[in-house]
């Protein structure tokens, strides 16, 4: 299963292959390197920069089909994927 995830996490969406794509969170602009990964229920995505949460650098975040950013666990359960919700954001084009 955690090779399922990885190798998932390394194609790149074709819904957003061709726009520049960025992260609206907290007033704040982030650029997105690449869509890395989709389901139905959520996105998840490269930053150009990471956020940082509680002293950790977050590269790859989710954002669900609510606008609602989730730090991820690729190596825990599928059920597990989201972790820790950490408020709204958009993902807009460039």
């Amino acid at each position: 299963m955690k090779e399922n995830i990885v190798s998932a996490l390394a194609g790149v969406s074709s819904r957003y292959r061709k726009i520049m794509m960025c992260l609206l969170f907290r007033g704040q602009v982030y650029n997105i390197r690449q869509v890395s990964y989709e389901t139905d229920d959520f996105v998840v995505v490269e930053l150009a920069d990471g956020i940082e949460f509680n002293g950790h650098q977050e590269q790859y975040l989710a954002v669900t089909q609510n606008n609602e950013l989730y730090s991820i666990d690729v190596y825990g359960d599928p059920e597990a994927f989201l972790t820790t919700l950490h408020g709204c954001a958009e993902i807009q084009p460039v």
